[in-house]
Formats: C-alpha cells, sequence, structure tokens
C-alpha cells in the first residue's frame, strides 16, 4: 500500500510538474528517480513514464542544439551578403499588415500556452539569475527572447537600411503601427507592447525627420495603443481590458470602430474566435512584490493562507488565458518566418549608433541627446494641433501620451536572449523585480527649461526596468 501511494505522488509529480525534472545537460535529478524507482518499484509503470520523460528531455536539448548552430550558421552567412539589411527591408513590406500580426500571434500563443503557470510565482521567477539556476522557469524565458525578438526586429528594420530617406523608413513605422493595431483587434497585447516599446526606444525616437513624416492618422494611432500601457493607476487600463476581454470572442476595443466591426463581422461568419495573449510581465510583477512584500508565515509559524490565495487567482487567470488561445486557428507562414528569425540583430550600442548615422546630432545637442529627442516630436506635435484649435482643446488625452512617449524607455534587443528584459532581482525575499517598462511623464514646459538649461542627458530611473 505504501508503495502505491508512493508511486501515485511521483506519478502525479511527473505528469503535471515534468518542468521541476528538467536540470539539462545530465538531467541528474530524474535519472535518481528512476534509479530509485527500479530499485524499489521494478517494473513499474512508473519506471516507464521516467524512462519516457528522460528521453523526451534528451532529444528536446538535442533539437535545442541544433538549432542554435543553424542559427548561428546563418547569421554568419547573412554578415557576409552585401547588402542584405536593404534587403530584408523590402521583404518586409512586402508582407502585409494583417498576416505579420497573425504570424506574431502564432508564435506568441504557442509559446504561452507552454508557460509553467507556477514558475511565474514570485520565489521562483526571483531566482533565476542565481547560480545553479540558469535553467529556471525555460518557458517564461522562451516568452521573454520572443518578446526581445519582436523588439529587434522593429529596430532593425526602421535602423537597418541606412540609405532610406525620412519618407521611406516612415513608411516602415507606419507599417508597424498598422501591425500594432492588428495585434490590438488579435488581443495580443504581448506583440502590441513589443512593438510600441520598440517604436519608443531613444534609437528610433529621436528621428525627428523620420517622425516628421508619418502620417497624423498613423501618429494619432500610436499614441492611443501607448496609452494601453500607461503606468497610471499601476497600469490599470490593460488590466481592466485584460478583464474585459480574456475569454471574450472579440476584442471590445478598437481605434477605428468601423473597420473592427467589419472584421468581426466576418469572423462571426466564418466561425473564427480569438483567444487573448497577455503581457506576461503584469503578472510577474504582480507576483514577485506578493512574495516581496507578503511573508510567507504568520506569527507563531502558521502558513499565510491569504498569500497563497491571493497567488492562485493570478496563476488562475494565467490558466485561463492559457485556454483562450487555443481559439486561434491561424496557420504558420513559412516565408514569414524564415524572415523573421534571419533579421540581423542589433545591440542597444549597434542600434544607436545605426540611429546616429541616419540623423547626426546637431553640435548643439551633441551632449543633450534628451533635449534634441523632445524638441524635435515637441515641435511636431504642436505643429499638428496648431491649425485646429478646438483640437488643441480636446486633445488633453493625446498629450498626456504624448508625454509618455516622450520619455519612453530605451528598450533594444541584447546580445543575449533575455539580457534586455530580464533584469536581475536577487532574492525574492530582499529585493524587488524589476519587470515592467515604465513612462515618466513630464510636462513640455519642464522638457523646454532642460533644453534652455542644456542639461546634461539622463536616462529615466529603471523602475519597472526589464521584463520587457
Amino acid at each position: 500500500e505504501l508503495k502505491n501511494t508512493i508511486s501515485s505522488i511521483l506519478g502525479a509529480w511527473l505528469d503535471q510538474y515534468s518542468e521541476d525534472f528538467r536540470r539539462p545537460p545530465d538531467f541528474l535529478c530524474l535519472k535518481q528517480l528512476i534509479s530509485y524507482v527500479r530499485h524499489n518499484i521494478p517494473g513499474s509503470d512508473l519506471e516507464r513514464r521516467a524512462c519516457n520523460l528522460l528521453v523526451q528531455f534528451q532529444r528536446q536539448k538535442n533539437s535545442e542544439d541544433d538549432k542554435d548552430v543553424l542559427d548561428h550558421s546563418s547569421c554568419t552567412f547573412r554578415l557576409l551578403e552585401e547588402n542584405g539589411v536593404g534587403e530584408g527591408k523590402a521583404e518586409f513590406l512586402s508582407f502585409s499588415s494583417e498576416m505579420v500580426a497573425e504570424q506574431l500571434t502564432v508564435m506568441d500563443a504557442e509559446l504561452f500556452k507552454k508557460v509553467v503557470p507556477y514558475h511565474c510565482l514570485g520565489c521562483i521567477w526571483s531566482q533565476r539569475d542565481k547560480k545553479g539556476k540558469e535553467h529556471l522557469a525555460p518557458t517564461i524565458r522562451a516568452t521573454v527572447s520572443q518578446f526581445n525578438s519582436i523588439t529587434n526586429c522593429v529596430i532593425a528594420t526602421c535602423l537597418g537600411d541606412r540609405t532610406l530617406k525620412p519618407q521611406q523608413r516612415a513608411k516602415v513605422v507606419e507599417r508597424w503601427i498598422d501591425i500594432s493595431r492588428e495585434c490590438r483587434m488579435l488581443k495580443n497585447f504581448s506583440s502590441l507592447r513589443a512593438i510600441l516599446s520598440a517604436l519608443q526606444c531613444n534609437a528610433i525616437h529621436r528621428l525627428k525627420k523620420t517622425w516628421d513624416e508619418v502620417s497624423r492618422e498613423s501618429f494619432r494611432i500610436f499614441m492611443e495603443l501607448s496609452e494601453i500601457f500607461s503606468d497610471e493607476n499601476n497600469h490599470s487600463l490593460s488590466r481592466e481590458l485584460l478583464i474585459k476581454e480574456g475569454t471574450s470572442k472579440f476584442a471590445t476595443l478598437e481605434i477605428n470602430p468601423k473597420r473592427a466591426q467589419k472584421r468581426q463581422q466576418q469572423q462571426r461568419e466564418m466561425g473564427v474566435m480569438q483567444g487573448t495573449i497577455p503581457y506576461l510581465g503584469t503578472f510577474l510583477t504582480d507576483l514577485v512584490m506578493l512574495d516581496t512584500a507578503v511573508k510567507d508565515y504568520l506569527d507563531g509559524g502558521l502558513i499565510n493562507f491569504e498569500k497563497r490565495r491571493k497567488e492562485f487567482e493570478v496563476i488562475a487567470q494565467i490558466k485561463l488565458l492559457q485556454s483562450a488561445c487555443n481559439n486561434y486557428s491561424f496557420t504558420q507562414e513559412d516565408l514569414f518566418v524564415d524572415w523573421f528569425h534571419s533579421v540581423e540583430r542589433l545591440s542597444e550600442a549597434e542600434s544607436y549608433s545605426l540611429s546616429c548615422e541616419i540623423e547626426p546630432l546637431s553640435e548643439s545637442a551633441s551632449n543633450t541627446l534628451k533635449a534634441k529627442k523632445n524638441t524635435g516630436i515637441i515641435k511636431r506635435w504642436s505643429d499638428r494641433q496648431a491649425p485646429n484649435a478646438e483640437l488643441s482643446a480636446s486633445g488633453s488625452s493625446h498629450s498626456k501620451s504624448f508625454e509618455q512617449l516622450k520619455c519612453g524607455q530605451y528598450l533594444c534587443s541584447g546580445d543575449m536572449a533575455d539580457s534586455l528584459s530580464v533584469t536581475s532581482a536577487g532574492s525574492s525575499s530582499s529585493d524587488v523585480e524589476e519587470i515592467n517598462i515604465s513612462f515618466i511623464p513630464e510636462s513640455p514646459d519642464c522638457q523646454e527649461k532642460k533644453v534652455r538649461r542644456g542639461s546634461a542627458p539622463q536616462r529615466q530611473p529603471a523602475a519597472h526596468d526589464g521584463f520587457w
């Protein structure tokens, strides 16, 4: 009877939490379990399942190693191509906005469905950078890597071809804005935030001539989409949207209502339903903060069940959204996937260097990057509002979003999978994980004063710098 009980517990552990045994490259923990079972419960079904799991893990590791070799080879080959980046730009503009959004959604949905929910707990996620924890939470790391790949793709396509004129580069920016709108309609908040974050990074944000050529309608859409991730009231708008649309069939908020209604009517006629892909950083932030702020045990050594209840509510929401992702029914387009993975990876320094080659810093602004960034966009914003007094009077919401854009956190894809998005936190008991991007608004008057004083550039403090 004792053996049956142990076998049942270990079997449930293997089936429901197999990730606990994933410790590459040797998978020592799983091998020890197999040895124990062979000695105490030889020839059992549990032994067979454990052996099958080990084989599965080893195959996955081998396939990942092979993929790394192929990716490195393709990267080396691309560096030998004389005009590789320019060719990528032409290919990008040949993809429709709808198709790109759908393909990003396919990739994001597959990764999100594989996320192990309890790995999002603060006591686990905040330990990922500790020595010996390098392989902790691999499914979340994969989501981080995908997010960074999208931001890199946006930045690389906008900056890669130095020969583009401002009007041509503006077309690339407008295409990404269109794609972000499509992601919003598909309720893919992960890719939506990745695209917006990339467009708000310093390397792209400072391109005054390019932004001057972006159409007013595209710029308006960009500002309204950016408002979704405003950090006001603890990101209340993005949280409300998740609650409202988490398991609904269609998006309920759209920049262009007529277009949304037409699109949704077509989907209803085809019997199409949508899932929801959240920005996972919101959940990670909540769980890390909860783990940091609330004790595991009460006075007297009693378990703090209130903390466990709150953690369960977040985990349950993640599981619900994972189930909803099964409603997506898009098929993978190999042509786009191959192009996406072939995009040149740019480090933060490389992307900023390209940006300065495209639009060099003026002498007066050589030491005041932030001043140049703000004056360029502020002038453009005021010019667009000046002809219409009524618009100026009623544009407070756009002005608010614009102030957030001015101070947008610098996001750029780094050389390592999560070097950009993940900021190490230390232990969950003493340090606060830095996960979300935050935009710190400042008034135009404040910015103009800084311009007049010629103040030195300062990167905004990373209140939530990282995942993303």
